[in-house]
């Protein structure tokens, strides 16, 4: 007989045990409590995990959250981004299936999503009225002859101003407290301005690309328009303070919509592309695989990014 369960405090030293006996001993969250406190405590509640226990009341499967308000009360929506989950071989019933099925009937959220799925493990959440795909990978040569319209303003700041429009589950403040704050890297933050109008916020980060010897600056998240993430290529490209920067990048999932970011932008493929991966680097071409459910109707469509769920974390 296996049970259901929202986590409660008393039980993070058995999610921390049980990760380190099925998934990996060395893994970030069981061996930072402050990685673990970051993406899945919030402030005085309970830990963000369903649990499965058998007959003994030992945990045999987990299914960690991450909360958009989490980082922010103030955001337009909030979505479930799926973590850790792992379930012990041998089990007689579809722990993982019921797992998912207990979040998703306990949590009101406005989506449910992931980013870096398992491919294996798209079939399963496609029968479950999940969509799923390979998130695209556009990147810009800062190297190419680009110019900044003289419409287009951009600050090195996140603007304290009211932006115009936010994106779904985000704002600036949600930003601050996911990445910045935290500091587990050196963040850098743009505001984009249109005609003095605050578009887009920013925030990424520069990896050394050993292996090509080249600079990437990394978008790790925004809100706003889109638009501005090329706005901050071309800008970029013309600032001498940035002439160490080879590439700008960013991974994202259109849901429901049809976008791209060309002609500033090109998106990789297996001929043309810069690694996915550095910690530890994989130089070979890859793909980052995505899951969303939309719960309310407002959310059919949304935009998912490359620090979405919990990936943008240190893994060492």
């Amino acid at each position: 007989m296996i049970t259901y369960k929202h986590a409660c405090p008393k039980d993070i030293p058995g999610i921390i045990n049980f990760l380190k006996e099925n998934w990996r001993s060395n893994h970030i969250i069981t061996r930072r409590l402050d990685v673990f406190m970051h993406f899945y405590l919030e402030k005085n509640k309970n830990p963000n995990y369903f649990l499965a226990f058998n007959k003994e009341d030992k945990i045999v499967g987990t299914l960690g959250y991450i909360t958009n308000k989490m980082f922010s009360g103030d955001v337009a929506g909030n979505g479930a981004w799926l973590s850790m989950w792992c379930v012990v071989s041998g089990l007689r019933e579809p722990v993982g299936f019921n797992l998912l099925k207990t979040l998703e009937d306990k949590l009101n959220v406005d989506f449910i999503s992931t980013l870096g799925a398992g491919y294996k493990t798209l079939p399963y959440y496609n029968k479950l009225g999940y969509v799923t795909g390979a998130a695209e990978h556009w990147k810009c040569n800062l190297k190419n002859n680009l110019t900044l319209d003289s419409n287009w303003l951009v600050s090195n700041n996140l603007s304290s101003k009211k932006i115009k429009n936010n994106s779904l589950g985000k704002n600036i403040e949600y930003l601050k407290n996911k990445f910045i704050k935290k500091s587990y890297y050196e963040y850098l933050a743009f505001s984009v301005f249109y005609n003095n109008e605050l578009v887009t916020s920013i925030v990424g980060r520069i990896i050394n690309c050993s292996v090509k010897k080249i600079k990437i600056f990394r978008v790790v998240d925004f809100t706003g328009d889109i638009d501005g993430i090329s706005a901050l290529a071309r800008y970029l490209t013309n600032n001498k303070k940035y002439k160490h920067i080879d590439f700008v990048d960013i991974i994202v999932a259109f849901i429901g919509q049809s976008k791209n970011l060309s002609p500033v932008f090109n998106k990789s493929n297996e001929n043309d592309y810069l690694p996915l991966y550095f910690e530890p680097l994989i130089a070979e071409y890859k793909q980052k695989y995505f899951v969303y459910k939309a719960n309310n109707s407002k959310f059919k469509k949304n935009v998912i990014v490359t620090g979405d769920c919990d990936q943008d974390r240190p893994s060492k």
